[in-house]
């Protein structure tokens, strides 16, 4: 995985959302249409997907964008986005936009 790669969200199934704030505020429950696959995430995982909805990003911007919502810094971030990243390429939930 190189800085320069752009991710993006697998075009054309929804992904359905739900969080039980009274619970735990940091948890959500993912419904990904296109797999039938259910996911429970992080405040970390579920703030990446909603920040690729809108836009294609590379590592970088992912970690900087995450670190200003989370109002940490993007050093002490970048291992673990660089980590959840790949997790969620693996899962089919984003992928490696092509030019």
């Amino acid at each position: 995985m190189t800085e320069a790669e752009r991710w993006q969200l697998i075009r054309g199934f929804d992904l359905h959302w739900r969080q039980w704030p009274e619970e735990n505020p940091d948890e959500y429950i993912l419904y990904h249409a296109g797999s039938g696959d259910t996911h429970l995430l992080n405040e970390a995982g579920a703030q990446v997907l909603k920040i690729l909805q809108t836009r294609r990003l590379s590592l970088e911007e992912i970690t900087t964008a995450l670190a200003d919502h989370l109002d940490e810094s993007p050093e002490h971030l970048h291992a673990t986005i660089t980590e959840l990243v790949a997790e969620l390429d693996r899962l089919g939930i984003i992928e490696k936009a092509v030019s």
